[in-house]
């Protein structure tokens, strides 16, 4: 079998935690090899979480690894969030399991190629001189052809609103295409819009927190936020994980206006455009035909780069550029990689970047 990556843990760390050892040392071994205990067959979705979950435990500098301490990366596979990478830190408490473990985010962002950074936008990727081989979040403040400027963030105990900066290295190509674990990447504008989560990725722990078990494992947790980022309500309440399941977890709102917009039907379209921003974001090419009709309205095509048509709508002359674009939005179809249409005035103007993202 394979070694479990806690032999070199302190002593004390072994005499201090002996069960939370014990326990996670298991979990883990069941998680690497594949081979799920009971508790974790009992849940029924091992298969499915390893296929969409990285998991593994961090490293000190002394490049030991951390048993209290596990990164996991969801590559998200159904949703306005297909194709993002939401990465969290999984902390266990020196009683586990009696106490439940907890995630915060680390990052969200997509996989980037170098080609695409710019400065203003965020990067999640080793650093140079990283003794760990942890990814970090940096801030890209210059781009050129062959090398990117890269400023580091250091995450405090409060998250997102507790960082600072930790030097700056100038990265590579070379390097860049070097790295071990998928580079992600996120404009300076994205945010997650999402009803239970808040921008940076995390969602309301009453629903581990109050319903956890000595008997729940890791894949607990997995399943609990793979649900809440995939399967969305606009509604607190509780819910069964997984579904079809008799056990039943808490899942609480955190983004009012993130609700209003899933309970009016529009919330997928905004929470895309809103993590993705420029990437997917096609330009269409819009002009009214000077004929208006005896209702009052009037035909707009739709018409790419290139000149092929893509579309007519007919919609009232009194509407506004908001309407507009919401029923391009809406009828105008897009290749599946597409998150937006950009709209473009017969005279060159943008206007999409007016308008509501």
């Amino acid at each position: 079998g394979l070694q479990s990556p806690f032999v070199t843990l302190s002593t004390e760390a072994l005499e201090s935690s002996p069960m939370a050892l014990k326990r996670l040392t298991k979990e883990w071994e069941c998680w690497d090899q594949q081979s799920p205990n009971g508790a974790m067959q009992a849940l029924g979705t091992f298969e499915e979480q390893r296929q969409l979950w990285t998991l593994k435990p961090q490293l000190s500098p002394s490049k030991e690894p951390n048993i209290f301490i596990w990164d996991a990366e969801l590559q998200v596979s159904s949703g306005p969030l297909k194709g993002a990478s939401l990465v969290y830190s999984i902390q266990f408490p020196r009683d586990y399991p009696f106490k439940p473990p907890t995630m915060r985010p680390q990052f969200a962002g997509f996989p980037v190629q170098f080609q695409e950074l710019q400065p203003g936008w965020y990067v999640f990727m080793v650093p140079p001189k990283s003794t760990t081989g942890q990814r970090q979040k940096g801030a890209v403040t210059a781009a050129g052809d062959s090398e990117i400027a890269v400023q580091w963030i250091k995450k405090g105990e409060m998250g997102d609103d507790d960082e600072e900066a930790e030097g700056e290295d100038v990265i590579t190509l070379s390097s860049f295409e070097g790295q071990i674990s998928p580079v992600l990447g996120q404009s300076h504008d994205g945010v997650v819009y999402h009803p239970l989560l808040d921008t940076s990725g995390i969602f309301c722990s009453c629903g581990i927190r109050d319903k956890w078990s000595p008997h729940f494992t890791i894949l607990t947790c997995l399943s609990f936020a793979h649900s809440a980022i995939e399967d969305p309500t606009s509604e607190d309440g509780m819910r069964p994980v997984p579904a079809g399941s008799s056990n039943e977890m808490c899942f609480c709102t955190v983004n009012p206006g993130a609700c209003q917009d899933f309970q009016a039907g529009q919330w997928e379209q905004l929470a895309r455009r809103r993590f993705f921003t420029e990437k997917g974001v096609a330009p269409l090419c819009v002009s009214a035909s000077s004929m208006e009709a005896t209702d009052g309205s009037c035909c707009i095509e739709c018409t790419s780069l290139a000149g092929t048509q893509l579309g007519k709508i007919q919609m009232d002359s009194q509407k506004t550029m908001e309407d507009l674009e919401k029923e391009i939005q809406e009828k105008i179809p897009m290749k599946e990689t597409g998150v937006a249409w950009k709209i473009v005035l017969p005279d060159g103007a943008c206007v999409s970047e007016n308008l509501r993202y």
